[in-house]
C-alpha cells in the first residue's frame, strides 16, 4: 500500500521506499526489512498506541527472528531520524513509556490508490483524525485554566 505522508512524503510499505513527492526534488530511500514493517504497522493506524509486545511479535517472531525492547527502541530511533530528514517534524514517533509506540496525529497520512496505470497516484483519501481521550483530557484542563484565570481577573479588577 501506498501512503502520503506529511502532504509531502510517498510511502510504499511493501517495498519500504520513502520518496519526497515534490517538483524538483528526486530524494529517496529504502528502509531496511525490519524498519519498514515496524512503519508499516505505525502508519496503517496513526494515533493509536501500539504496544511493544505486539510490535515485537509482528516485527520479529512472525518472521522468526528474536526481537528484544532494545532493538525495537533502535529502530524507532533511526525512523524517526529518517522521517525527520524528509518530513522536518521532531514529533512524528510517539513514545507511550512502558507501553508502545504510535504515529502522531497529528502528521497527515493520506493512502494513495493505484486503480490507474498512468497516474500510480490516481486517488487521495483524506485522513481522518479524531481526538484522543489524552487529547480532549488535555483540552478540558487548559480550558477549565483558562476560565479560572480569567475569573480571577475580573474578581481582581471588581472590588
Amino acid at each position: 500500500m501506498k501512503y502520503l505522508i506529511a502532504k509531502r512524503v510517498i510511502y510504499d510499505s511493501e517495498s519500504g521506499e520513502l520518496m519526497v513527492n515534490e517538483p524538483g526534488s528526486e530524494q529517496s530511500m529504502r528502509l531496511t526489512d525490519t524498519a519498514n514493517r515496524i512503519l508499516s504497522l505505525l502508519v496503517a493506524s496513526p494515533g493509536k498506541v501500539l504496544e511493544r509486545d505486539y510490535l515485537l511479535d509482528k516485527v520479529w517472531e512472525e518472521v522468526g527472528h528474536p526481537g528484544s525492547n532494545s532493538s525495537l527502541s533502535q529502530y524507532i530511533s533511526i525512523l524517526r531520524k529518517t522521517l525527520n530528514s524528509l518530513i522536518f517534524s521532531e514529533e512524528i514517533i510517539i513514545a507511550v513509556p512502558k507501553v508502545g509506540f504510535y504515529f502522531s496525529h497529528e502528521i497527515a497520512v493520506d493512502i494513495l490508490s493505484t486503480d490507474d496505470d498512468e497516474n500510480p497516484v490516481s486517488r487521495i483519501s483524506p485522513s481522518v483524525t479524531t481526538p484522543n481521550l489524552k487529547d480532549k483530557k488535555i483540552l478540558l484542563l487548559i480550558t477549565i485554566n483558562a476560565v479560572l484565570l480569567l475569573a480571577s481577573v475580573w474578581m481582581i479588577s471588581h472590588p
